[in-house]
């Protein structure tokens, strides 16, 4: 297991969900992040911009 593999998996589940979302948005804007006792707990994606070039 890769130095960066044990990190990730060492967060906790909502962090490995919150750092997957900003993986998979590529570009784009979160606009609200919850935190709750210090855990993320809802993301709301604004916008999706997709580069064409």
């Amino acid at each position: 297991m890769s130095e960066e593999q044990a990190k990730y998996n060492a967060i906790s589940p909502q962090e490995r969900k919150l750092l997957d979302i900003i993986k998979e948005l590529d570009y784009g804007e979160i606009e609200k992040i919850i935190v709750k006792r210090g855990e993320p707990v809802f993301v709301r994606v604004a916008t999706k911009d997709i580069k064409l070039d």
